[in-house]
């Protein structure tokens, strides 16, 4: 079943004005569809076919796009068609209502390396900030061992209904973005020049009810921020939606206990049939090995998994967690057979609140998930764990298509977001857990069939 996403694309030509010069603002619209990756192939008859298109913008025009969106890191593809109109109504005149959102507002600077939260005070949900003294807030630079991370980011939580200006006092290294919309698709993007001092600029923007500011290559500090809004236009509350390609971990899972040494493949690329079949092209090897057998072994190392992908396919296969991986209480033993930055915790819980409420998990007596820590950050130690984990539903997810085996999310923001695994070496669309920072919400996937 195929999903729609309306995306709302305003294009237009902006201005930025400095207190002591004037900046060039772009604005271009953010095509929402991930090709990070291409291990699925379409099989036409034996036939490949790709297609692009192109978008064009025209300054004080309006363009609305409806597209069909399936996305995951291995696949990419989408039809799209729009229409445009041109806006007629004389915005000049209209008083803006103003909210200003000074230093010090949010205070969080419980981790150096980030924060993640909502200030009710202010309205903003950061992600992965700090706020040092005198300043509003900090967005740090992206971690370099995660997969295809979330920019570092502020964002309203509640609309302002017609946000027409943002006023910032701001200093980059290098240049960021602004992405604003009606509705959570955050359709356009304005550039945000780099300034090695504090410079105050003004956005003017078309009419928005949500905006993220966001950076990614270096720390964006901001010290203050106003928000103008006409609290008339009304706020497009259209529920997007996205749609992957998965496949069941039952197509892949033997149901015999393995012994340590036995070889099993988990597949990595997958040829999609027209009848919705697949076959897979390309394996991963990956060798069941516990903590006891490994110490025997001349290179305990070469059974230690680390890399999201390559333990979430080693559960998919032997429904349980590598060898270098233990309890608390265990992980010290683990240090006398592994290299100690192989070495990584395993929790359990069957809390039924909190990030459980994002994803429809199979509720049974005696549920429990487990947490598997992943290094996001190359610092990552069993004393200081970082923000980076993959969340085995073991019971599986109560959904169309969906078997009672385990279902995989990863983290690398501690559960502020979560991606699901789709048992071919990849994970798909980031959807919001425990906060509303991305479009979606979880969303149903398209269960593809061997």
């Amino acid at each position: 079943m195929k999903k729609t996403t309306k995306f709302l694309s305003l294009a237009f030509t902006a201005l930025v004005l400095s207190s002591c010069q004037e900046l060039n603002l772009t604005s271009t619209t953010i095509s929402q569809i991930s090709s990070e990756s291409s291990n699925i192939a379409v099989d036409n008859s034996s036939k490949s076919s790709s297609s692009s298109s192109e978008s064009s913008t025209t300054t004080s025009e309006f363009s609305t796009t409806t597209e069909t969106k399936t996305t995951s890191e291995n696949i990419s593809s989408s039809s799209s068609s729009s229409s445009s109109y041109t806006s007629t109504t004389d915005y000049t005149n209209i008083d803006l209502l103003d909210k200003t959102i000074k230093s010090d507002e949010i205070g969080d600077n419980s981790y150096s390396t980030g924060n993640y939260g909502y200030s009710s005070k202010t309205n903003l949900t950061y992600y992965r900030t700090t706020s040092p003294s005198g300043c509003l807030v900090k967005l740090l630079k992206n971690p370099s061992f995660s997969i295809n991370p979330h920019p570092s980011c502020i964002a309203n939580k509640d609309p302002y209904n017609g946000i027409r200006q943002i006023e910032m006092t701001y200093s980059a290294d290098s240049d960021a973005y602004l992405l604003a919309s009606l509705d959570k698709s955050y359709s356009e993007k304005y550039d945000i020049k780099r300034s090695s001092t504090f410079t105050t600029i003004t956005l003017r923007i078309s009419p928005a009810s949500y905006f993220k500011i966001c950076s990614t290559s270096s720390d964006f500090t901001i010290n203050k921020l106003t928000i103008k809004y006409d609290n008339v236009t009304e706020v497009d509350k259209t529920e997007l939606t996205y749609s992957d390609l998965r496949i069941n971990m039952s197509d892949f899972y033997d149901t015999y206990t393995p012994t340590p040494g036995v070889v099993r493949k988990a597949p990595s690329k997958l040829n999609i049939n027209d009848d919705g079949t697949y076959s897979v092209s390309e394996y991963k090897e990956y060798t069941y090995a516990t903590s006891d057998w490994a110490r025997s072994q001349s290179n305990p190392d070469q059974y230690a998994y680390t890399d999201p992908v390559d333990v979430a396919n080693y559960y998919m296969l032997f429904h349980t967690w590598p060898a270098n991986y233990g309890t608390k209480k265990g992980v010290k033993q683990l240090k006398n057979i592994f290299t100690s930055n192989k070495v990584r915790q395993v929790s359990e819980y069957s809390r039924q609140n909190g990030y459980a409420t994002a994803v429809p998990y199979f509720y049974k007596d005696n549920f429990v998930y487990y947490e598997l820590d992943i290094d996001v950050s190359g610092t990552y130690s069993t004393g200081s764990r970082g923000t980076g984990r993959l969340v085995v539903w073991n019971t599986g997810f109560n959904a169309t298509n969906y078997d009672e085996n385990p279902v995989i999310v990863f983290t690398d923001d501690h559960y502020a977001t979560f991606k699901e695994f789709l048992n071919y070496s990849t994970f798909g669309e980031r959807f919001n857990a425990e906060q509303a920072i991305t479009s979606y919400s979880w969303c149903l996937n398209k269960t593809l069939k061997k």
